[in-house]
């Protein structure tokens, strides 16, 4: 089927063309300028004996389990499969740190979503 046939489809069916979603964000701190230069500066030139990390969080992970296969396709190909179905096994969070200098990641899970665990990770980091 060429382009314009799936173009004359869609435009036909009230379908919006499919296109990649994007999203920026722009700080309204007057301020911004000169803390992000800040904060480049600490990862060019660390001060000495110092130890600059970069630490994120991701929480709510889904833990989610599928059953996976090979199967048989219709033109008699083998290929391998995963089930659209899916079994959810809660949730995880994870902590991570990037240590500038070396290039070292840090990282650790947690079940429960707590501050506590945030600040138990990075109390373990500054050990």
């Amino acid at each position: 089927m060429s382009e314009d046939a799936v173009q004359r489809f869609l435009q036909k069916e009230g379908i919006q063309q499919l296109a990649r979603m994007r999203a920026w964000c722009i700080s309204t701190d007057p301020e911004f300028a000169a803390k992000a230069a800040d904060i480049v500066g600490l990862y060019l030139n660390p001060p000495e004996n110092a130890i600059v990390l970069s630490i994120d969080k991701k929480p709510s992970i889904q833990v989610l389990s599928r059953r996976t296969g090979f199967i048989r396709t219709s033109n008699g190909k083998v290929v391998r499969a995963v089930k659209s179905t899916y079994k959810r096994n809660g949730t995880q969070n994870l902590f991570a740190a990037h240590e500038v200098a070396t290039g070292i990641i840090h990282g650790k899970t947690t079940k429960a979503k707590k501050r506590v665990d945030f600040l138990s990770f990075v109390d373990g980091l500054l050990e």
